[in-house]
């Protein structure tokens, strides 16, 4: 998903602080987004392949998921 898409999505359906759940996480565009927006976030992914790639991508782009497992 695109975070030109995820970023007014996440702004007008979630409360600042609040908590935005993705239970199909995918690459973490979802976490990234919510990072820009301010708000936590839940992710789940079913492959852990993908997951651990999602993990890394939030290491790097999203400075509060640092040491994220």
């Amino acid at each position: 998903k695109p975070l030109e898409l995820l970023l007014p999505l996440i702004r007008y359906s979630c409360p600042p602080n609040g908590v935005v759940l993705d239970p199909f996480a995918g690459s973490g565009s979802t976490g990234a987004a919510a990072e820009i927006e301010r708000r936590s976030a839940i992710l789940i992914e079913k492959d852990a392949t993908t997951a651990s790639a999602a993990a890394e991508r939030l290491r790097q782009e999203a400075p509060l998921f640092k040491g994220a497992t």
